[in-house]
């Protein structure tokens, strides 16, 4: 007999965790001169269309470090940006068009 004298003799939870597609970290270090590491994990169990883009403050696209298909797992890029001026710059990772 359950609590309050109601017949519940199991409790059932149903839990879904929904593990994002891919995490983008904080470049290291920051900041940098002349080169600055970009680490993120793609978490989908098969290889997917990826890119990597390195943005300034203009909106336009400065590097492409990654263009393609890639595994699931940890990936760290190298990021030599001695050929762009100092500044602030956006990192955006996208998998799939998402």
């Amino acid at each position: 007999m359950g609590a309050f004298g109601i017949g519940c003799d199991a409790l059932s939870v149903l839990v879904e965790l929904t593990l994002p597609k891919f995490t983008l970290f904080p470049a290291y270090p920051n900041p940098f001169n002349p080169t600055t590491t970009i680490r993120f994990i793609n978490s989908v169990k098969t290889w997917h269309a990826t890119s990597l883009h390195i943005y300034d403050v203009t909106g336009h696209v400065v590097a492409t470090l990654v263009n393609g298909k890639i595994e699931t797992g940890f990936h760290e890029i190298q990021w030599d940006a001695s050929f762009v001026a100092s500044g602030v710059y956006f990192v955006e990772l996208t998998l799939d068009n998402q």
